[in-house]
């Protein structure tokens, strides 16, 4: 590269600083590589905030790596002799942000400043004329937006096939079935969708009018609320328990405690104990359905009865000490190679679905209780 690059002397380390402004150099790189040497001219004006400063030469260097052969003509023009059309433009947006007190760094700051002159003039604490005046936007923009000629963010590209309150519409059906215990899986919504748009008669750009996954990533990038989830299926009977019939439980067994003049037991954590059983399903899980983005479990009711399972209860009591597990297996008859090859500290069961019932569990309950 046939170019020399005066470092500041300010810089105590011009390497460090010229990595850190690579990736800005790699996103301003549009020259194509060819094999032979080729001549690039960069003319620009003499303005040392835009042109003449480390971020350029960083930028120059960085396409020097990129193409040894390359030869870059950095060329100033005359000042006084140079005219672009964005100097206009810029001119204008300086401007606007001196009338304002809202700081204006950014692109989007400019949407915010409208969004504020919207929200007070809908919350009745300017009208349109002094909001015009206050932040400086023409009247008819303000009027456009508020009478909802103009939506209040414009997003840019082609327009989605289905309009922004029919969006909203689904995302809002999605999320109350997933909280009724009845989500939606993907193939669920893309049937939704192609029924909606055939029974009103709708102009239909999907292939074979019928959308599919890459118009589910861009529905869910657009509503983040609703995400994908793995369902746990549960019973009708679980998904009925509510915090109320949870008190009342342990309210019924104070008054039974009492009754039986034992409500020592709650005080002694040798002798209160907690149990909790885990299934080893043996059916595939349904696949991912569509819930609420901030719902820890998203569950999906089961319409008929539920698939054998290996169920495994463990108990453990109040100070810490663990009591052997016990397996139920979904067997008639226990095989003699299960039955071998078990702990010996362990119990075993069995039961026709593999769940656990009152008729297992009561006798194991009593025997290992009288044995602990």
């Amino acid at each position: 590269m046939k170019i020399k690059l005066a470092l500041p002397s300010d810089i105590e380390n011009p390497k460090q600083e010229l990595e850190a402004h690579q990736i800005q150099a790699d996103s301003a790189y549009a020259i194509k590589k060819k094999d032979k040497e080729e001549c690039t001219d960069a003319k620009k004006d003499t303005c040392g905030a835009q042109n003449k400063n480390i971020h350029v030469a960083a930028m120059f260097l960085c396409i020097s790596k990129l193409i040894p052969d390359i030869r870059i003509d950095h060329k100033f023009l005359i000042p006084g002799h140079t005219h672009m059309e964005c100097d206009s433009v810029h001119a204008q947006i300086e401007q606007k942000k001196k009338n304002t007190d809202m700081s204006v760094h950014l692109p989007r700051d400019w949407y915010n400043l409208l969004e504020e002159a919207l929200t007070r003039i809908t919350n009745n604490d300017l009208s349109i004329n002094k909001a015009s005046k206050i932040y400086d936007i023409p009247k008819s923009t303000l009027s456009n937006k508020l009478n909802n000629k103009v939506p209040w963010q414009r997003k840019m590209g082609p327009l989605t096939q289905l309009t922004f309150d029919e969006e909203n519409k689904l995302a809002d059906w999605i999320l109350t079935k997933a909280k009724l215990g009845f989500p939606m899986h993907p193939e669920e919504v893309y049937d939704t969708v192609e029924i909606f748009l055939k029974q009103n008669e709708r102009e239909n750009k999907f292939t074979k009018g019928r959308p599919g996954k890459k118009w589910l990533t861009l529905f869910l990038r657009r509503h983040p609320e609703v995400t994908k989830r793995n369902a746990e299926i549960i019973s009708k009977a679980r998904a009925a328990v509510t915090e109320e019939a949870i008190r009342n439980w342990f309210t019924e067994l104070n008054k039974f405690l009492e009754e039986e003049n034992a409500l020592d037991i709650k005080d002694d954590p040798t002798r209160i104990f907690n149990s909790d059983e885990t299934g080893v399903m043996t059916c595939l899980k349904t696949g991912l359905i569509l819930g609420p983005k901030n719902y820890k479990n998203t569950y999906e009711i089961a319409s008929g009865k539920e698939k054998e399972s290996i169920t495994v209860l463990c108990t453990f009591s109040a100070d810490g000490t663990d009591v052997p597990p016990f397996v139920l297996y979904p067997y008639k008859r226990m095989p003699p190679a299960v039955i071998q090859n078990f702990p010996d500290t362990w119990y075993i069961g069995r039961s026709d679905s593999g769940w656990m019932v009152s008729v297992v569990f009561l006798p194991t309950l009593s025997y290992f209780m009288n044995g602990w």
